[in-house]
């Protein structure tokens, strides 16, 4: 057991992963909050593990600085953890995981839409919200996928489309409207 608090600012001055890493595991929720951030923000790769599993902590604003450090570093180890995250009862936590989510970008899209046929409508509408956010990567594997007409839940995935609301959406939906 440390006898001091870590100086988080001095173990990012000298880009200490390992003692960042360390911090998370301090007893100061503070101190693990700030540890988390300062891993995020120097895209520690080697940080993934330990922030999953502060992803699971019981202090909510941990689980929110762990998601949104998973999001800044957007490795895919990370996405299962994330996808959990998304049934947590807490709202706060529930949005981080999504934005890290998002952040991760198009890697995530086959398991969101999987989450969009097992989720409840609240769940729905923020996978729905993640999606649109990613943008043209995800609508292009949503437009295939609709195009392939043995795609269940292919309703869902129109209503993707339409909630961007912009003109490749509306390219998209000519297109598939024009589909035999």
């Amino acid at each position: 057991m440390a006898l001091f608090e870590p100086n988080i600012e001095r173990l990012k001055e000298k880009r200490n992963i390992q003692g960042l890493i360390k911090a998370l595991s301090y007893k100061s929720s503070k101190i693990q909050i700030e540890a988390a951030g300062v891993l995020g923000t120097l895209h520690a790769r080697e940080a993934v593990d330990a922030l999953i599993i502060a992803l699971t902590d019981w202090n909510y604003d941990l689980q929110i600085a762990a998601a949104r450090a998973l999001g800044q570093i957007g490795h895919n180890r990370a996405i299962k953890p994330l996808l959990f995250a998304m049934r947590e009862k807490n709202e706060n936590v529930r949005r981080a995981a999504l934005d890290a989510l998002v952040a991760i970008g198009s890697d995530s899209i086959y398991d969101l839409l999987d989450m969009l046929k097992d989720g409840d409508e609240k769940q729905q509408k923020l996978v729905v919200e993640a999606i649109v956010q990613m943008g043209s990567p995800a609508f292009k594997i949503i437009k295939e996928l609709i195009a392939n007409h043995s795609t269940p839940h292919r309703v869902l995935l129109v209503r993707i489309i339409y909630e961007k609301k912009d003109q490749e959406a509306v390219d998209i939906l000519l297109d598939l409207l024009n589909d035999p």
